[in-house]
Order: structure tokens, then C-alpha cells, then sequence
């Protein structure tokens, strides 16, 4: 793994953000589920590939993933217990759980502090 693919995953990161806020403006449905995986996805991989290559360090990038797809799934959609059990039996990291418990704890909290909701829920 080198900077290009780092940098494409970043790239990804961007478009994604600029697709979702499109088709929501836009008065289409840009999705919660799937699209709050995958953008967790790409940005833990992201984080540690970044990481990885820029202190040569050897941090286990498929774990950053997994994490990542639970934190931003825990505050996009404020359900962190349904993000930390969905991506533990998603990837079969039930070995992660703590991890991924911390990881969308903190996600659920600093999205609760900060009262920035990405999603509504309209009623």
C-alpha cells in the first residue's frame, strides 16, 4: 500500500460527501445503512493507511476499518449498540468488540455534545 492509494481513498472520501449532500438537497435519498458503512469503511482505512505511511508504523488497517464503520454508523444514525453489534456480526470481529464498543461510544457522545445530527428522523 502506497500514498496513491491512500490518496484515492481520500479522494473516494470527498466525492462520497459531495454525492450524498447532492442527492439529499436535491430531494433524493442518499441512504443511511449502506452508505454510513462504507464511508466508515474508507475513512478507517484511510486513518491508518495514512498513519501507516506517514510514521512507518504497522497498524492493522482492517481493524481501523471495522471501527470506523461502526463510529460513523453510531452517530450518523445515534444507535450505538446497533452499530457495535451490526459490524461485529458483519465481519465476524467478535474479537474486536471492545474496540468497537469504544469507538462508537465516543462517536455517539461527541455527536450528542456538539447536537451537529447528520440525520433527521422526521416524524
Amino acid at each position: 500500500m502506497g500514498w496513491p492509494l491512500v490518496l484515492v481513498a481520500g479522494g473516494v472520501m470527498l466525492v462520497k460527501a459531495f454525492a450524498c449532500s447532492a442527492a439529499n438537497s436535491g430531494g433524493g435519498v442518499a441512504g443511511d445503512f449502506a452508505p454510513t458503512l462504507f464511508a466508515g469503511c474508507i475513512v478507517g482505512f484511510f486513518m491508518a493507511g495514512a498513519l501507516n505511511l506517514a510514521f512507518h508504523l504497522d497498524l492493522p488497517v482492517s481493524i481501523f476499518a471495522f471501527c470506523g464503520m461502526a463510529g460513523v454508523m453510531a452517530g450518523t444514525i445515534r444507535a450505538p449498540f446497533m452499530a457495535l453489534f451490526l459490524t461485529a456480526e458483519m465481519t465476524g470481529g467478535f474479537n474486536l468488540f471492545f474496540p468497537l464498543l469504544i469507538v462508537s461510544a465516543i462517536s455517539y457522545c461527541i455527536v450528542i455534545i456538539f447536537k451537529g445530527p447528520v440525520y433527521y428522523r422526521t416524524i
